[in-house]
């Protein structure tokens, strides 16, 4: 890997690296200027473009940091002059000032040895002190802002077709002082860990330890985005998988850095697919999470946990899978699912808590071989139906389905051949399947002359007429259930006085002969029903060949 190849993989953690050089805490000093790196916090050996914090008491008023670079000489006030051992003077730029210290950059130019330093402020007070100048003085910054404990790193996984992946190396939360190291695996390929300090960049000679053992550094140059912030990339061998974390030190001339940690896993799992992306509340469900790392998972979790139960997890280094409980009552939408190892928790993919689709009616509730049928399913949850089920399936077709979220709208074509007797219809939707009600395909008459689906009602009346609604849909090969001639038999509970038979001429369905389609028998009867009796019906149809159907019952209010 070139530098700037691993620099191109430090964009992400710019973050880290400012809040580093502006998050130095306020340190009380003396009337002296007390000056130390700004990554070790060791003094007073410095290097030409280095970053430096300069301590005292009582030095601004008021803390504030350069908006941008380059860096100006004067900064809420405050100047500083560096005066090296040859008797050179020059401003230094300033980025942070603060009443308890000054952060700001030795320039390139000053000569080996001593120098002064000489600070003034906006009142006119001069503070003094002085630094050893070399031409390094090396310094890493850690997370924390102490110089020591976790490095303020980045890491880069190059994999044997040389494409590089960022690796996370610290995670820190919302206070000051949190920030712990993550694990790397060292084993998943060419780790790089890319470490960032100050007064490294004029080496001669440059090395990186840990515990006495000398790594492998990859470059080390200026980092090229922020003034004064140097980088020095070395690569993590595989013998150190498992060691834990690690102290790493850059020996640059001779001179040594103060020690920062990394953590050498293996890595935390890490998961790419949650199979299936829903469950179904009220349901136990059995879930699979596929990705790396996994053969050593203590468990998996799903955030909010409101009520779920998890039990019954196996893995293997692939793939983990439990059996996850989610209560009737649970809270419908997004939850989240992780896998850990000793190593730490995975990364989190989302899991849906979704209602079962459940159906209240079918319309129409039946039909007859050869019949092709408009089917209006309502209930809820349908707006995720994907499929409309019969069991047993055979000689049912169905096609056009259109899901609403109380409403699903299916086209059902009923082989002539299909066997007379009840299906069961559900519907499958993200959460599974829903519960099911019966779909009645229906005996026709012998000939294949059948009516299905019986629609009568609401009664009107008119004086002492009454007019009755009645729709069947029918199956005629022959054709003559639509035209010419009909013969309707009516038969109604005794309440109601008996049958009524009507013989129709010239009726024809939807303008012209056809072998199926809905007929509308609606009459007028010269009946007085009492009000609000609930009057059942039987009907059998005749075609102009003589041909009866099947019959059908039904029941409507007079």
């Amino acid at each position: 890997m070139t530098e700037s190849g691993c620099a191109a993989n430090v964009k992400g953690f710019r973050w880290m690296v400012a809040a580093v050089l502006l998050f130095l805490l306020a340190i009380p000093g003396n009337a002296q200027i007390s000056t130390v790196s700004a990554a070790s916090w060791r003094g007073p050996n410095v290097a030409p473009s280095m970053l430096v914090t300069s301590m005292a008491t009582n030095i601004t008023r008021s803390t504030i940091s350069a908006p941008s670079t380059p860096w100006p000489a004067t900064l809420g006030g405050v100047t500083i002059t560096l005066t090296d051992s040859t008797g050179k003077s020059g401003p230094a730029p300033v980025y942070f000032v603060s009443p308890g210290q000054v952060n700001w950059l030795i320039p390139d130019w000053p000569a080996p040895g001593a120098a002064g330093i000489s600070l003034k402020n906006s009142d006119g007070t001069v503070f003094t002190g002085s630094v050893q100048v070399a031409a390094t003085a090396p310094g890493l910054f850690s997370a924390n802002a102490t110089g020591s404990g976790v490095a303020a790193a980045a890491g880069v996984l190059v994999d044997a077709a040389g494409r590089q992946t960022q690796v996370p190396l610290l995670q820190c939360g919302t206070v000051t002082g949190s920030c712990a190291a993550l694990h790397m695996d060292p084993a998943a390929g060419d780790l790089i860990v890319l470490l960032f300090g100050t007064g490294i960049r004029g080496y001669s000679t440059i090395s990186v330890e840990s515990n006495g053992q000398p790594l492998d550094v990859v470059g080390a140059a200026a980092q090229g985005t922020y003034a004064g912030l140097d980088q020095v990339n070395v690569r993590i061998p595989k013998s150190l998988a498992g060691a834990g974390e690690i102290p790493l030190v850059v020996k640059a001339d001779g001179q040594t850095s103060n020690q920062v940690l990394v953590a050498v896993g293996p890595a935390a799992a890490k998961i790419t697919e949650v199979r299936p992306s829903a469950v179904a509340r009220g349901q136990k469900t059995r879930v699979t999470v596929t990705g790396e790392r996994l053969a050593g998972v203590t468990g998996l979790a799903v955030y909010p946990p409101d009520g779920l139960t998890i039990s019954g997890v196996s893995a293997t280094d692939s793939s983990a899978a439990m059996d996850l409980a989610v209560p009737a009552d649970a809270p419908l939408g997004d939850r989240l699912v992780a896998a850990a190892n000793p190593a730490g928790r995975s990364d989190l993919l989302p899991l849906k808590i979704l209602a079962m689709p459940r159906i209240v009616s079918l319309s129409p509730s039946g039909g007859l071989p050869g019949q092709t049928v408009n089917m209006t399913i309502t209930g809820e949850y349908l707006d995720g139906v994907t499929s409309v089920n019969f069991s047993p399936a055979a000689g049912i077709r169905v096609s056009n389905l259109v899901a609403k979220p109380a409403q699903v709208t299916v086209t059902v074509a009923i082989d002539a051949t299909a066997a007379a007797g009840s299906r069961q219809v559900t519907v499958t939707g993200p959460a599974g399947p829903s519960n099911a009600v019966t779909f009645s395909v229906q005996q026709g008459g012998a000939s294949g002359f059948g009516i299905s689906n019986l629609r009568l009602g609401p009664v009107k009346r008119i004086g002492g007429v009454v007019t009755l609604p009645v729709f069947v849909d029918f199956v005629d090969p022959s054709a003559k259930a639509a035209c010419d001639r009909l013969e309707i038999d009516i038969l109604l509970d005794a309440g109601a006085w008996g049958s009524i038979h009507r013989t129709v001429t010239g009726f024809k369905a939807g303008g012209a002969c056809q072998t199926s389609g809905t007929l509308d028998l609606t009459d007028q009867w010269d009946r007085f029903w009492q009000p609000g009796l609930a009057i059942s019906v039987k009907i059998t149809l005749t075609n102009a060949l003589g041909q009866k159907s099947n019959e059908l019952t039904g029941s409507f209010q007079s």
